[in-house]
């Protein structure tokens, strides 16, 4: 089983675990029984057909099948961004049954290895059914001139969610990192408001009277967004995934490219952002009361801006929180059904890094009062 912390320690490395490497026989024995089956005049969505609707047709060259679906406006992501979404691809990959080729499988394992310096994708461009947008940026990244891809393999590069599951295990320890800080700086605020408080029977305000709820929110989203994106991990994803029995593959039109798992655990992350950044703005919004009071005349406007900031940042958090919708009518209706997953990944990246300036704030309030 692919686990949540081995696969974030390749991404660090650069290395990638021996697991994957053991799966490429495994790989060369599916993809010659696909090879036999389409050899034989065998149909297969992806391998021998146009993709989406248009299925009724037979398969196009790579190069324009990848040149239609790279639309959009690609921006530069990180090296680290880049493994993280390669490593649940290549997982993914190596749970079987996507009939992909052997040679791919190796090139996607060198490019995770050492990436190309310039990394180009527009991850915008998802409507969550399957994140063939994003993925043939990602397959257009991996080739230097016109790809030459066995029949299926771009499809295989292309289909499956693994876009939402790679921009979140990018972002699981940075959101561990961070609501951890969030628990450490309430904590110190709390101290200090309890030092001011002393004998005194007025109760001191939700954000700082006990902190034990948010303690139960922030260890319930980061326990299941840790189920959900080792699920994604050691899933097959993708469509068609072929059956094997006695030599003979046989291609099975299915949603497996759906991770409605982790598209609910990812919106449980973002509430529990909106519930930290509430503490936050509690308490940044009592701590400059108390500065006000405490502070040297002319030191007082140094905490004026902190409580205003927090709660905009907050507004903006709320005002962004609204989810994406999970029916559809793309493809002439054939794909009438999201996870919208990568969406909201994004969306709590984007979350996190307000959060940040959140705690910086309570963090400079705590200073001034400490001097």
């Amino acid at each position: 089983m692919f686990r949540v912390s081995d696969v974030s320690q390749w991404v660090l490395s650069g290395h990638l675990g021996t697991r994957l490497t053991e799966k490429r026989e495994v790989i060369e024995q599916q993809r010659e029984q696909v090879d036999r089956y389409l050899e034989t005049g065998g149909v297969a969505y992806g391998f021998t057909t146009l993709f989406g609707h248009l299925d009724a047709f037979a398969t196009s060259p790579s190069a324009l099948l990848l040149e239609g679906h790279t639309v959009g406006r690609p921006s530069p992501i990180t090296q680290d961004l880049f493994r993280s979404i390669l490593a649940v691809k290549l997982c993914q990959l190596s749970n079987g049954g996507s009939g992909i080729s052997p040679e791919t499988f190796d090139l996607l394992i060198e490019t995770f290895q050492t990436p190309p310096t310039n990394v180009e994708i527009d991850l915008e461009a998802s409507y969550g059914c399957g994140d063939v947008v994003p993925g043939a940026w990602l397959a257009k990244s991996l080739f230097e001139s016109e790809p030459d891809l066995r029949a299926g393999d771009l499809m295989c590069l292309m289909n499956g969610s693994y876009f939402g599951a790679g921009v979140a295990l990018h972002t699981n320890s940075e959101m561990r990192d961070l609501f951890e800080e969030a628990w450490e700086t309430l904590n110190a605020a709390r101290e200090t408001a309890l030092a001011v408080q002393g004998d005194s029977t007025v109760q001191l305000p939700v954000s700082l009277r006990d902190l034990q709820p948010l303690r139960i929110v922030i260890d319930r989203a980061e326990k299941n967004l840790q189920i959900a994106l080792e699920h994604s991990l050691n899933a097959n994803s993708g469509n068609p995934l072929f059956e094997f029995e006695r030599g003979t593959a046989k291609p099975v039109s299915n949603s497996s490219f759906l991770d409605f798992q982790l598209s609910l655990s990812l919106n449980e992350t973002t509430e529990t952002c909106k519930v930290v950044s509430s503490y936050l703005v509690g308490a940044t919004r009592w701590l400059d009361h108390l500065a006000e009071a405490t502070l040297a005349d002319e030191a007082k406007p140094l905490s004026v801006q902190f409580p205003k900031i927090s709660k905009a940042y907050h507004d903006t958090i709320v005002a962004s929180s609204g989810n994406a919708s999970y029916a559809q009518a793309e493809s002439r209706d054939i794909e009438d059904v999201s996870d919208s997953s990568l969406i909201r990944a994004l969306k709590l990246k984007r979350f996190l890094g307000l959060l940040s300036h959140q705690i910086g704030f309570l963090t400079s309030i705590l200073k001034l009062l400490e001097n």
